[in-house]
């Protein structure tokens, strides 16, 4: 399990943009379950935040491409 742990770390450290992104899909399955638990106010601030996070990643995804060429 420690090194399942280390290799994602290393992998984020390598793939800053996959982070944010990762981070944006628990956000979404979270606030599946807000919804679910008719909490569509906390859901939705939450979606926002969400995409936030969608957008900083493919932001940088983007400059690491752009980068690389």
């Amino acid at each position: 399990m420690r090194r399942q742990i280390l290799l994602f770390l290393n992998y984020l450290r390598r793939n800053p943009g996959s982070g944010f992104i990762i981070l944006f899909m628990i956000l979404l399955i979270i606030c599946a379950f807000l919804v679910m638990w008719k909490n569509e106010k906390a859901a939705e601030i939450l979606a926002n935040w969400a995409y936030v996070l969608l957008v900083i990643g493919v932001i940088i995804k983007f400059v690491e491409l752009k980068m690389n060429k």
